[in-house]
């Protein structure tokens, strides 16, 4: 009896590292993401052009692209640089808005087996947010890209 309970627990405690729910996936890529947006790395490249990001990117699996989703109005693409989000290398898009707000898009290569039960767009399903640090962090998957924005909390999309 003592035996069989020492292999349900060493089982429960070996598989719970897996089987994470996307609850807390939200929370750790919110972090992260808040942590680097504050952060301000400096930008590996500086345009205004999605061609010369895309052109600039080439160690992703990847081409960054410009979302359906993610649009602010009075917005302007500044640059950026590569980073990651949970271990995966991603891209970190900066933008800055008329009110000299900065606002940042991360885009990685989506892994449903890395990034379980986050909503599609496309299927009309809506971003998870998360508020973290005082940003907004809003997480969907579009076009097959783990897409990530944080922006100050009192923006909205």
């Amino acid at each position: 009896m003592g035996a069989c309970a020492m292999v349900i627990l060493l089982t429960a405690l070996f598989f719970q590292p897996f089987v994470q729910p996307s609850k807390d996936i939200t929370s750790m890529i919110a972090a992260e993401v808040a942590k680097n947006h504050i952060k301000m790395r400096p930008m590996e490249i500086k345009s205004q052009s999605m061609e010369a990001i895309q052109q600039y990117f080439t160690e992703l699996d990847f081409v960054p692209m410009e979302s359906q989703r993610f649009s602010l109005p009075n917005s302007n693409l500044i640059g950026g640089r590569y980073c990651s989000i949970q271990g995966v290398m991603a891209a970190q898009l900066r933008y800055k808005d008329t009110n000299n707000q900065w606002v940042t898009l991360y885009e990685t290569q989506y892994d449903q087996t890395v990034f379980p039960h986050l909503p599609h767009t496309e299927k009309g399903e809506p971003p998870l947010k998360a508020y973290h640090s005082g940003l907004e962090i809003e997480i969907w998957v579009e076009k097959g890209l783990l897409m990530v924005s944080a922006q100050p909390a009192s923006y909205s999309l």
